[in-house]
């Protein structure tokens, strides 16, 4: 009798605790949604709970951008429209890293359109962790601009290109105006932008700086062809698709059951290990 009330109090305490954990969260996500419908209803951009840019759908380490490529990623909050001139998308963006996939990151991300296809391309800020690679041989693109090649980290299959689409004004902005936590990836007609997780009401001011750069890429005069590969790539970052998400009734559910066969397992680990001597 011991044994089966200290299961069932650890079941009972374990699904109690995990159900809670996750209600909270869901709320937390739920209000985020909602003040992101606010931000983009005063922007004049609509959002989507639970759908992702197309140029990212369905999975995030398919897109074929760098920036995106994590194993356990996953998006929400898209909100898309035209800033300006410019055809954009945000979205949250989460991964997981580490060893044991432990170590959470949370982001804020927004494609846009460029006037003018670009090379691929990705440009980080340059970290000791990078700088010490650079010393061991592993070099990035160095485009001949001493202060932005000591400041930026250049990725890309295409050096000769690279150096031509970073012209001096967008290099200018990159060292004094681009906040350091913001990464950018160039692919063909698309920019990508990542930073750390921005507050609904500060979407304004990134989306700002995602215009900023794509206003400083120089336009250039172009073929049939590539007006078509720039409609397809505006109809992609303001196309959004469906993805289902569990209803929270359901997600609630779930973590109880798990909550409750771990408090369990746990309940009777505890008991055994009082009554077995060590």
């Amino acid at each position: 009798m011991t044994i089966l009330l200290t299961v069932l109090a650890g079941a009972a305490l374990g699904g109690v605790v995990t159900g809670i954990s996750v209600w909270i969260g869901l709320w937390y996500r739920g209000r985020r949604t909602a003040a992101f419908a606010v931000e983009a209803s005063r922007l004049g951009l609509r959002v989507v709970r639970s759908g992702l840019p197309r140029a990212i759908s369905p999975e995030p380490r398919r897109a074929g951008f760098r920036l995106l490529d994590h194993e356990r990623a996953a998006t929400a909050n898209a909100l898309f429209g035209t800033v300006g001139d410019i055809a954009m998308s945000a979205f949250d963006f989460s991964f997981k890293t580490g060893l044991g996939q432990d170590r959470s990151h949370d982001q804020t991300c927004a494609l846009a359109v460029l006037p003018a296809k670009g090379p691929s391309v990705a440009i980080e800020r340059e970290t000791a962790a990078t700088r010490a690679l650079g010393i061991v041989g592993l070099r990035d693109v160095q485009v001949g601009d001493p202060e932005f090649d000591r400041e930026f980290r250049v990725r890309s299959d295409d050096p000769a290109g690279v150096a031509g689409f970073l012209g001096q004004g967008l290099r200018r902005w990159l060292i004094d105006a681009a906040p350091h936590d913001l990464s950018f990836e160039v692919r063909g007609w698309t920019l990508l932008v990542c930073g750390r997780r921005r507050r609904p009401r500060d979407i304004e001011s990134f989306l700002g700086l995602v215009r900023s750069f794509a206003q400083l890429v120089r336009p250039a005069l172009t073929t049939a062809a590539q007006g078509a590969a720039a409609a397809e790539a505006r109809a992609n970052t303001l196309d959004v698709v469906s993805a289902r998400e569990p209803s929270t009734r359901l997600q609630v559910r779930l973590a109880v059951w798990v909550g409750v066969v771990l408090g369990a397992a746990l309940g009777l680990f505890g008991l055994l290990a009082q009554r077995v001597p060590l």
